[in-house]
């Protein structure tokens, strides 16, 4: 088991349940990863990514490359238990001390940043959270002085190599359901030199300087949406334009994609509200509107704009679902016991940035645990290797086909939907459209895609 005292040494024992770590996390959650070749392989790092989904934040880092055991910090009350610290040095989790830790507990910090030089000096990647703390919203708050604190500290002590700190921008399409978009963007790393020369003269002044700079090169990689009273119409925006955009156009249909297109949107809407606030509120009403009508009757705001030309399929559909049904069935009985442990454990959680963390976690062992005992069940009541393998084996195949019947399903359910709105209250439905035909021209000459 790593300690404290060898966690920035490379380790086997660490290392190969990282590759079964990594091939889970990237079954729950699609992962686009952009600007990996801005990374010198001979380099020091400082990874400074946004914070908005508990433990899997770290995840997210820790899997952008297989074969790689950086180092996190963290709030050091996690560490009081000596049994849990042990197992987050196993981890590489070194504790960072707070005021709030009691103020004697400060003291601490010095051993803990002579660990951290030991890292860097093994290039093994520094990673901090400069929040703090998780937020459930797409929007960057203030950072902490942490990392400016040691990275002047560790250029003080160290000299070479260099130290360069890289912003991260996280963002989930959904931060919950499993097989959801996780795109993770490292924007150019830059070092300390800009801010030596005001450092020498007044550290404090230098601090604010490189965290103001920090926090403007993470917003640049990540969806910041300023605006706290509007937010949710900011997200309708986002959730109903780029998909369509992309689809019109003939854009790769890659979260990196979308990502670009947001930008331009929020930044647009933004513009908007500083330069004609009477077309920024009209804007901002159609968008709500647009959200009521939405979420009143449980559509996809991704189906707009509203047609009839999909209705003739819908009775094929119905029976494509219903002749595979028993698929449905048999892999979801199957999976029933791996798929309840992860779920009961997360609803114990208030928290639902905890969730995805919890069910990821515990799934890494509840899946692994009830296929071997089924399996043993069946071998030893049918005593029949090959049948017994063949089960084991259709396990994984049956989840992800249950899977994929259940995301039909409910496409199939939200047209039915549709289709009974246009059906029973049309006014409604043409109003809709007629919202998404005004948004969707209002803002289709603002993005500008390279190449087109």
């Amino acid at each position: 088991m790593a300690s404290f005292e060898t966690i920035e040494k490379r380790s086997l024992r660490y290392q190969i349940p990282r590759f079964y770590v990594d091939f889970v996390f990237h079954r729950y959650f699609r992962c686009e990863v952009v600007g990996l070749e801005r990374l010198d392989p001979n380099k020091t790092y400082l990874f400074t990514p946004n914070h908005q989904g508990a433990l899997i934040d770290a995840m997210a880092i820790l899997c952008m490359k297989p074969i790689w055991q950086p180092v996190f910090l963290a709030r050091a009350d996690i560490f009081k238990n000596r049994k849990v610290a042990n197992i987050l040095y196993y981890l590489k989790i070194l504790p960072i001390f707070r005021i709030r830790d009691g103020y004697e507990s400060l003291n601490q910090n010095d051993r803990v940043f002579q660990k951290t030089l030991d890292v860097l000096r093994c290039r093994n990647g520094l990673v901090m959270l400069p929040e703090g703390n998780h937020g459930a919203f797409k929007r960057l708050r203030q950072l902490k002085k942490g990392v400016a604190r040691i990275a002047f500290r560790a250029h003080e002590a160290m000299q070479e190599p260099e130290i360069q700190i890289v912003p991260v921008g996280l963002d989930y399409s959904n931060y919950v359901n499993a097989r959801s978009h996780l795109l993770v963007r490292l924007g150019e790393p830059f070092g300390l030199e800009p801010y030596l020369e005001q450092y020498a003269q007044n550290p404090a002044i230098a601090y604010n300087s490189l965290m103001d700079d920090l926090a403007t090169r993470i917003k640049a990689e990540m969806i910041h949406i300023e605006s706290e009273e509007h937010y949710a119409a900011y997200m309708r925006l986002i959730d109903l334009f780029s998909t369509t955009y992309i689809r019109r156009n003939g854009l790769p249909r890659t979260r990196n994609q979308k990502f670009a297109i947001d930008k331009q949107l929020i930044a647009a809407l933004d513009d908007m509200h500083a330069q004609n606030a009477d077309l920024y509120n009209d804007t901002i009403d159609k968008l709500n509107r647009f959200d009521n009508i939405i979420t009143t009757y449980k559509l996809s705001g991704h189906a707009a704009p509203f047609r009839r030309s999909q209705w003739p399929l819908l009775p094929w559909q119905a029976l494509m679902l219903l002749a595979t049904l028993p698929v449905f069935v048999y892999g979801y009985v199957n999976n029933f016991l791996a798929l309840l442990a992860p779920y009961k454990v997360s609803g114990m959680f208030k928290d639902k940035q905890f969730i995805s963390s919890v069910r990821y976690v515990v799934s890494l062992f509840s899946f692994p645990l009830t296929y071997a005992i089924q399996t043993l069940v069946i071998g030893l009541t049918l005593s029949d290797w090959r049948f017994t393998l063949g089960y084991l084996l259709s396990l994984p195949l049956g989840l992800i086909l249950a899977y994929l019947w259940r995301k039909r399903f409910y496409r199939f359910v939200r047209r039915c939907r549709l289709a009974h709105l246009i059906c029973t209250k049309p006014t409604e439905a043409n109003e809709l459209n007629q919202l998404f035909d005004s948004l969707y021209g209002r803002f289709e000459g603002c993005v500008k895609i390279e190449g087109k």
